[in-house]
Formats: C-alpha cells, sequence, structure tokens
C-alpha cells in the first residue's frame, strides 16, 4: 500500500469513524461540517430503529440547528462569545410594582412652639399665649395631645383651639389630625395675678403623646427640654411709682 492510500486508511471502532492525518491536516470548517453531517445521519437512525421498536412509523424529524464553525471561532479572526441571556436585573428592595422603587412610608414631624404677645406686664394685665404644633414632616400625624402648664393662681380667661379640643379643667389640647406642612395654633389669653408683682410669670407646654410622628420643642425651656416656655415679667409695686 503506498503513502497516499496509508493517509486515507480510514478505522472504524465499535462504529465510530476516527479522522485520519488528511482530515486533520484539512480545513477545520470542512472537517466541521462534515462531522456535523455524520452526527445527523447518526441520529437520524437511531431515532427511526427506536421508532421502529416501538412498533410507529418513523415521521420526519427535523434535527435541530448544529452549531458551526463560526460558533466555535473556527477560521474568524476572534472566537465569537457565546450567546448567553443576560443577567436578570436586581430586584429593588421594597415591593412595589414592576420597576418601580417605592419610597418607605412617610413620617410626620411635629414641631411645638410657645410664644407670648407682652414680655413685660402688670397685674391685673391680659397676656395672649399662642401655642402652635406645626407638622414639618412628609406624612400627616394622626393627632397629638399637649399639656399646658401654666403658673400657679393663673386660669385662662379664653381659649380658643384652631381645630381639636381643649379641657380649660386639665389645660389638655387633643390637636386632631395634622396634615404635611400645616400647623394647629391654641390661643390662651391669661390675667395676670395681682400676687405676681415683681416676678416672671412662666407657662409651658409639652407633648403627652405624639403617635407615629417625631416630636420637636422650639423655644425649649431653659431647666427643661422637652416643654416649650413663654415668660413676661411682672412689674413689681416699686417700678409701677
Amino acid at each position: 500500500m503506498d503513502h497516499n492510500a496509508r493517509v486515507e486508511r480510514v478505522v472504524v471502532l465499535a462504529g465510530v469513524r476516527h479522522p485520519t492525518p488528511a482530515d486533520v491536516s484539512a480545513d477545520p470548517r470542512h472537517r466541521i461540517d462534515r462531522m456535523r453531517a455524520e452526527f445527523g445521519r447518526r441520529l437520524q437512525s437511531a431515532l427511526a430503529d427506536l421508532m421502529s421498536a416501538l412498533g410507529t412509523s418513523s415521521p420526519g424529524i427535523a434535527l435541530p440547528d448544529l452549531p458551526g464553525p463560526a460558533d466555535f471561532g473556527v477560521g474568524t479572526a476572534a472566537a465569537k462569545p457565546p450567546n448567553r441571556p443576560p443577567f436578570p436585573p436586581t430586584p429593588p428592595t421594597s415591593t412595589g410594582p414592576p420597576g418601580r422603587q417605592v419610597d418607605p412610608a412617610p413620617t410626620a414631624r411635629l414641631e411645638l412652639r410657645r410664644t407670648a404677645d407682652h414680655a413685660q406686664a402688670e397685674p391685673g394685665d391680659a397676656v395672649t399665649h399662642t401655642v402652635t404644633v406645626r407638622n414639618s414632616g412628609k406624612g400627616e400625624a394622626n393627632s397629638a395631645v399637649v399639656r399646658n402648664t401654666l403658673p400657679a393662681g393663673v386660669k385662662p380667661m379664653e381659649s380658643k383651639p384652631s381645630q381639636g379640643e381643649f379641657d380649660p379643667a386639665t389645660a389638655l389640647w387633643k390637636t386632631g389630625p395634622i396634615k404635611a406642612g400645616s400647623e394647629v395654633v391654641l390661643i390662651l389669653v391669661l390675667r395676670v395675678p395681682q400676687g405676681a408683682a415683681g416676678t416672671e410669670m412662666t407657662a409651658r407646654s409639652s407633648f403627652i403623646s405624639a403617635p407615629g410622628a417625631e416630636p420637636v420643642i422650639r423655644d425649649a425651656c431653659g431647666d427643661d427640654a422637652e416643654a416649650a416656655c413663654a415668660s413676661t415679667r411682672v412689674a413689681d409695686s416699686a417700678t409701677r411709682k
């Protein structure tokens, strides 16, 4: 057997065709095409045998599209990247419609302030105190309860809340709901008692409750950071003369 015959010799083992040196030295694209064709024939034959064993006729079975040389980067300048699906997007941390980030529930922020319209007064004068609760947060406040502590011997001559309920007996003010960005006001008119001459008349306001809201005190008392204060200096008898 001459050299060319030996090169073209094909060895068949267990029904599998092994390539000869001529196949190896051939164009890789042609070699892959031949492998695809041979694989297709063997698969079609195996399916036909299976259908025959089951006692059914073998319909024409369409074979899947097998990868070609270009899919392996054969005969191309660079290998073709595999066709993989993109990674799924990172799901949002909060629940809501697909593709939409949902902000956490907004929080109410209630600011309490107390002011007096007179820095100085005399016994018998009327001094008007204004208690303000402002919601500077982003959410609505359900309600708040404010305690008003008045100087000894002083009772409101007049009380007028912009909303909610004020109890003159306990000096408690239930504000009711407060929308974000709005404020509610309580007006208290106090009479300066005769015995307050020469003293400083101070009234206080503080939160008893503010469920679901952040309480903030404005113009806090010097001796109590959890209460808002308003003071009026009452002249004594010597000063009035």
